[in-house]
C-alpha cells in the first residue's frame, strides 16, 4: 500500500458545501408542480453546471489549497457567487439568462484567479500554468456569452445551457499533458466527493421528513429504504476503495455527478408520491433514479482494494439485480403500497447482499 498521506479537508471547504444545501434544493424544485421536458432537461443540465464549478473548485483545493488568506477570501467569493447562481436555475430562460451566464463567468473567474494569486505566491509550475490557460479560456467565453445575451444576438433556450455544462467534459482531454494523478491527493478528493453527497443525502432526508410528517407509516419505508442508500454508498467509499492509491479521479468525478442526479431524482419522486395524480410519474422518477445511483455506485468499485474489486461475473449479477428491481418496481409503479413495500424490501437486501459478499471475501 502506498505511504500516501491525506490531506485534511479544511472547515473553509466544508462552509463552501453549506451553499450547495440551497442549490440542491432549488434544483430539486424545478420539478415540482406541472414537470415538462423543458423543466427535466433543465433540471439535468443545471445539475451538471452547478457540480462543474462545485468540481473545478475542489481540484484547485486538493492539489494547491494552502487555506491561506488568499483561499479564505476567494472561497468566499466563490460561495456567495454559487449562491446567488441556485436562484437563477430557472425555465424562464429569457428572465434569468443574463444572470445566470454572469454568475457563472464570476464564478470560473473567481477559480482563474485563486491559481494566478497560488502561482504568484509559491511558483507558476506546468500544472499551475495549464490551469491559469484553462480556467482563464473558459472565464473569456462565458463573459462572451454575456455580451451576446446582453445584445439580444444569443437567443437563450433550454438548449443554450448545453453550452454551459461543456467544461464538465474538458478535462477527457485538457488533462492529457500532465499527470494528474502525481498532483491530485486522492484521499482528500473521495471524501470531499462524500461530503457533497451527505450534502444531497441531507435533502432527501429534509424532503422524506417534510413531506410525510402525517403519515409516519409511509415516510418510515421511504425513510428506512433512503438509509439503506446511504449505508450502500459509505460502506463502499468508505470500507471498499483504496483510500491510498494514486490515479486519475476524473471517472470517480464523473460518477459521483451521475450519483447525485441519481438521488436528486429519487429525492424529487418520493415528494410526488405524496400527490396521489403524480404518483405513477413519482415512482417512475424514483426507479430512473435509484438505478442510476446503483449503476454509478458499481463503477466506483474500480478504485477498490484488489479483494473487492468487482470480477466480470460480479458486474453482471449487480446489474441483474439492478434491473430485477427496477422491473418489479416499474410494474408495480401504478399500486401505492405493494410499490413502497417491494421498494424497502429490495433497498434493505441490497445492503444485506452487500455485507454478505464483503464477508464473503474477507474470508476468502
Amino acid at each position: 500500500m502506498s505511504n500516501l498521506v491525506a490531506k485534511r479537508v479544511s472547515n473553509y471547504e466544508l462552509f463552501f458545501d453549506l451553499v450547495f444545501v440551497l442549490a440542491v434544493s432549488n434544483l430539486t424544485g424545478l420539478l415540482h408542480g406541472e414537470i415538462t421536458s423543458k423543466s427535466f432537461f433543465t433540471f439535468i443540465a443545471a445539475n451538471l453546471v452547478i457540480m462543474s464549478i462545485w468540481i473545478f473548485e475542489t481540484f484547485y483545493m486538493n492539489s494547491f489549497g494552502e487555506r491561506d488568506l488568499r483561499d479564505i477570501l476567494t472561497i468566499t467569493a466563490l460561495m456567495f457567487a454559487v449562491g446567488n447562481l441556485s436562484f437563477h436555475i430557472s425555465t424562464d430562460y429569457s428572465a434569468h439568462a443574463l444572470p445566470f451566464a454572469f454568475l457563472v463567468t464570476i464564478s470560473y473567474g473567481i477559480i482563474a484567479l485563486q491559481y494566478v494569486l497560488r502561482g504568484r505566491a509559491s511558483s507558476f509550475t506546468h500544472e499551475i500554468k495549464h490551469a491559469i490557460r484553462f480556467m482563464g479560456s473558459l472565464t473569456l467565453i462565458f463573459a462572451l456569452s454575456c455580451v451576446a445575451i446582453l445584445s439580444n444576438f444569443w437567443f437563450f433556450n433550454e438548449w443554450s445551457l448545453l453550452f454551459f455544462v461543456a467544461p464538465i467534459f474538458l478535462p477527457l482531454v485538457s488533462h492529457r499533458n500532465y499527470d494528474q494523478a502525481r498532483i491530485i491527493n486522492f484521499p482528500h478528493f473521495l471524501e470531499r466527493l462524500q461530503l457533497i453527497t451527505i450534502i444531497t443525502f441531507g435533502e432527501t432526508v429534509v424532503a422524506i421528513l417534510k413531506t410525510y410528517q402525517d403519515d409516519i407509516l409511509i415516510g418510515g419505508i421511504f425513510f428506512f429504504g433512503m438509509a439503506s442508500l446511504f449505508f450502500l454508498y459509505i460502506s463502499q467509499t468508505f470500507l471498499n476503495i483504496n483510500h491510498h492509491q494514486r490515479v486519475r479521479v476524473t471517472l470517480l468525478s464523473y460518477v459521483h455527478n451521475a450519483l447525485l442526479i441519481g438521488l436528486n431524482l429519487f429525492t424529487v419522486g418520493i415528494e410526488a408520491m405524496s400527490n396521489s395524480h403524480h404518483r405513477e410519474l413519482g415512482a417512475t422518477f424514483i426507479i430512473i433514479g435509484i438505478a442510476i445511483f446503483y449503476l454509478a455506485l458499481m463503477a466506483t468499485s474500480t478504485y477498490n482494494q484488489e479483494r473487492y474489486r468487482l470480477t466480470l461475473v460480479g458486474s453482471l449479477i449487480y446489474a441483474l439485480w439492478i434491473s430485477l428491481v427496477s422491473l418489479t418496481l416499474y410494474i408495480l409503479r401504478e399500486q401505492f403500497l405493494p410499490f413502497i413495500i417491494v421498494f424497502l424490501i429490495a433497498m434493505v437486501m441490497s445492503a444485506w447482499l452487500f455485507i454478505y459478499e464483503r464477508q464473503r471475501r474477507q474470508r476468502d
